[in-house]
């Protein structure tokens, strides 16, 4: 029963496209859909209870075998166009598009907008909406105690670090190989404008210029232990910074049904030239716990540090029932809170529940 415990759930979280509806096969080439309907019920601080779309998504997959070896391969994902006033019917967008090569016993290579080596960063945010030390450029739902809007600094980190994906991105991973999976990026600016300075150094034209990173991930299991360990460092240079360098590392355990994570990034960036180095620390640890196998329980800390010695702390909690592989409930509580040198200091509350049907 134990055994059947950790692989019904390890095979629910890692499902994706092998459960892909097939539209089309044949000589090599397939066509698959998959994708989920998110639906969120919300309170969040100072801010009317509302019913929301979650980032819904469905994804267009397709491929055509080359040779035994070589395969080509492409994807495009699919959200709902959303607006606070109008968030279920402002038509669709593209989110995701790229194509590339795999070779079975290599690893593959792809180009276009995609998520980066970062994304697989966290092992300690078992989540839906409090996020991870990679939710940069979240901006606070929240207002200050004199009536100002919150901004990014209360909510965890800024808006720029390691990227998580790229708009036009080369992307190039590996296959496990005894557990390691090796990977790079390359992101090119967003905008095609040249690249220009002005006299501190401070890029102008472009407001997400090139960046790169790597990293290695591993993953091994040992009986019925879990081992996760994750190291990416990243370079990126942003508008209105000269440089922004990052490091990431996760470390993470299962044991049964129970899983642990604690994941670290810094960074530290320069705004122009001959400045001094500013940085921020942020680093979060998150538990989970099925009860039973529907039935299961997390939790997650997260603290913040920016230079300045302003502090930023928060922590959530809650629970999720999966009715069915495809189909589950959660409800959650997460908040934030800055101290230190900031006006933002307002405690920011937020209330969910939501459900997620999978197809």
């Amino acid at each position: 029963m134990k055994k059947t415990l950790i692989a019904l759930t390890i095979a629910t979280l890692t499902a994706t496209a092998a459960n892909a509806a097939i539209l089309y096969q044949k000589d090599g080439s397939k066509v698959s859909l998959y994708g989920s309907a998110r639906i969120l019920l919300a309170k969040q601080q100072s801010a009317r209870t509302d019913l929301l779309n979650d980032q819904s998504r469905f994804w267009l997959n397709f491929s055509q075998q080359i040779d035994e070896d070589y395969s080509a391969f492409a994807a495009m994902q699919l959200r709902p166009q959303t607006k606070y006033d109008d968030n279920f019917s402002s038509g669709f967008y593209t989110h995701r598009i790229y194509a590339g090569v795999e070779n079975r016993n290599w690893g593959k290579i792809s180009f276009g907008n995609q998520s980066t080596i970062a994304n697989k960063l966290k092992v300690a945010d078992f989540t839906y909406k409090f996020g991870g030390v990679t939710a940069a450029g979240v901006l606070s739902p929240g207002i200050d105690k004199d009536g100002n809007l919150g901004t990014y600094r209360t909510y965890g980190r800024t808006q720029y670090g390691l990227k998580t994906s790229g708009k036009k991105d080369i992307h190039v991973e590996t296959v496990a190989w005894n557990g390691f999976t090796f990977g790079a990026d390359y992101s090119f600016a967003s905008n095609a404008a040249e690249y220009i300075t002005n006299q501190y150094g401070l890029n102008t034209a472009n407001t997400n210029n090139y960046g790169w990173q790597t990293g290695i991930l591993f993953f091994k299991k040992f009986d019925d232990i879990r081992v996760k360990a994750n190291l990416v460092y990243g370079f990126n240079k942003p508008q209105y910074y000269q440089t922004v360098r990052s490091i990431g590392a996760a470390l993470g355990f299962g044991i049964g049904a129970f899983d642990f994570g604690a994941d670290y990034i810094h960074d530290r960036n320069r705004y122009q030239r001959n400045a001094a180095h500013n940085s921020q620390t942020a680093w979060q640890l998150g538990a989970r716990y099925y009860v039973t196998y529907p039935w299961g329980i997390y939790t997650a800390y997260r603290q913040t540090k920016f230079t300045d010695n302003v502090k930023n702390k928060g922590f959530a909690f809650g629970t999720d029932y999966r009715w069915t592989r495809y189909v589950k409930t959660f409800l959650e509580y997460a908040t934030n809170k800055a101290r230190g040198d900031t006006q933002y200091t307002k405690r920011q509350n937020g209330y969910y529940a939501g459900l997620r049907v999978d197809f």
